[in-house]
C-alpha cells in the first residue's frame, strides 16, 4: 500500500497541482482498501475452502491479471493515437474526393 500510494502522488503531481501530502492521503486509501479486500475477504476464503491448495493458483493469477493490465495500460494508448491517426487520413481522403468530385460536376468534366 506504501507504494502505490507513492506512485499516486508522484503520477498525481505531473497533472494536477494537488497538495503532496493529500495524495499521498488518497493514495494511501485506495492502494489500502484494494489490499485489505485482498487480505481480508479473498485470501481467508480461498485458504478456507481449498485447505490451502488454491492460494498458488490465486497468486498465479493475480500476477498475471497485474501484468496483463499493466501491458495493456501502455498498449492501449498507443493503439487509440494509431486509430485516431487512421481516421484522419480516411475521413480527409474521403473530404478531398468529394470535394474534387464536386468541381469536376460544377465544371462539367463528368
Amino acid at each position: 500500500p506504501t507504494a502505490g500510494a507513492i506512485v499516486f502522488a508522484a503520477s498525481l503531481g505531473n497533472i494536477s497541482h494537488v497538495n503532496t501530502v493529500l495524495a499521498i492521503i488518497a493514495g494511501l486509501f485506495i492502494s489500502g482498501s484494494i489490499h485489505a479486500v485482498k487480505s481480508l475477504t479473498i485470501r481467508p476464503t480461498v485458504t478456507a475452502a481449498t485447505g490451502g491448495i488454491g492460494n498458488i493458483p490465486v497468486s498465479i493469477a493475480e500476477d498475471a491479471t497485474s501484468t496483463s493490465v499493466s501491458i495493456l495500460s501502455i498498449i492501449i494508448p498507443i493503439i487509440a493515437i494509431c486509430l485516431l491517426i487512421i481516421i484522419i487520413v480516411i475521413v480527409s481522403v474521403v473530404l478531398i474526393k468529394r470535394k474534387r468530385k464536386r468541381t469536376r460536376i460544377k465544371s462539367g468534366d463528368l
